[in-house]
């Protein structure tokens, strides 16, 4: 089930038989392990490094060898979203939230993104140092949503998806107007025309 140039990578689909393979043929092939029934045959991208389900299991995020973007699937139809190459340079890390819903993306560029794993729209983003990014996740408190990063430099960053919640936690008072405007400023989406 793996094609004829191999598989690259494979991951288990929660609560489930299913098991999802990134193949060296740039194909995504999903099988029922128990009965070895292929559920998905499809295209993928050029050189898939790869691929790891949501803890939902309802999302599948696919990543290429050099590329500046990642994919997200429908495990079910096979449907798909991608972001619209924000990085620029090749993706060194992805993740998928506990629900499927956001994707954290990282770059040897230094930057990393949240984005919307339906509509591909950028929702944070975090650049830090010019250092790459090498590892990142989410945790798995979605009332509590923050990202932790590694750099080539050796650095790491844990910080909130929305800062918001965190000023407001971590002041125990109400915020100032201006505390507010900065906080505020800090959770717009980001505008991309």
């Amino acid at each position: 089930l793996g094609g004829r140039r191999g598989v690259v990578d494979i991951d288990w689909q929660p609560r489930s038989d299913a098991i999802a393979a990134a193949c060296a043929d740039d194909r995504l092939r999903i099988w029922n392990a128990r009965t070895s029934v292929s559920v998905l045959d499809t295209d993928l991208m050029p050189e898939p490094q790869s691929v790891a389900y949501s803890l939902s299991g309802e999302r599948l995020i696919v990543r290429g060898k050099r590329s500046a973007s990642a994919l997200v699937l429908d495990p079910r139809s096979g449907a798909r979203s991608q972001n619209d190459n924000m990085h620029e340079d090749a993706i060194t890390t992805e993740s998928l939230s506990a629900d499927g819903q956001l994707v954290l993306t990282g770059s040897r560029d230094g930057t990393l993104y949240v984005w919307d794993a339906s509509t591909g729209r950028p929702l944070v983003q975090r650049v830090g140092s010019k250092s790459p990014v090498l590892c990142a996740a989410f945790n798995a408190d979605a009332a509590n949503l923050r990202v932790i990063a590694g750099r080539e430099d050796g650095t790491v960053s844990v910080w909130p998806v929305d800062p918001l919640p965190a000023a407001k936690a971590r002041k125990p008072r109400e915020l100032t107007p201006v505390e507010r405007l900065r906080e505020g400023r800090l959770a717009e989406p980001l505008l991309y025309e």
